[in-house]
Order: structure tokens, then sequence, then C-alpha cells
């Protein structure tokens, strides 16, 4: 189980870590498209904490960025 802190201050708690972080993310209004990391569009900056990778993305992502749709938290994070 981790907390997940938003942007906008909300947090929410992800609990299964065999689930992609972005089911949570859902959960509180946020929606992606293609849940397999290739597309990029659920592309978010991770603030603090880690997150482990249940697929390898295949989207490009700069230093700092997660894909959601195929991670999960190694702990509590913070999103940007």
């Amino acid at each position: 189980m981790a907390r997940v802190t938003l942007a906008d201050g909300q947090e929410l708690v992800h609990q299964d870590d065999r689930t992609p972080l972005l089911r949570s993310l859902e959960s509180h209004g946020h929606y992606s498209e293609c849940r397999n990391g290739y597309c990029g569009a659920c592309k978010t900056v991770l603030a603090k904490g880690k997150v482990k990778y249940l697929t390898e993305p295949m989207a490009y992502l700069r230093p700092g960025q997660i894909l959601p749709c195929c991670c999960v938290p190694d702990g509590d994070i913070e999103l940007a």
C-alpha cells in the first residue's frame, strides 16, 4: 500500500502492487487511452519517490517522467 499525493494536493491510496497506478488515478478523475505504455498519453512527472514498472514502457520518457498505465508506486510517491 502506498500513499500518492497529486499535484493539486489530493491524496489517494494505491493498494495493490500488481495493479497499475493509472487505475487509482482514474478513481480520482484522471483518464488515459492506451494503457500499455505505448502512446505516452498518461506521462506524469514524479516529484518524489520511486515506481516499479510492471511492463517496460515503449513510449519515450524524459528524466523524472513516469507512465502510470504500467507502473506501481514503490512506497509513497508525489506527482507534479
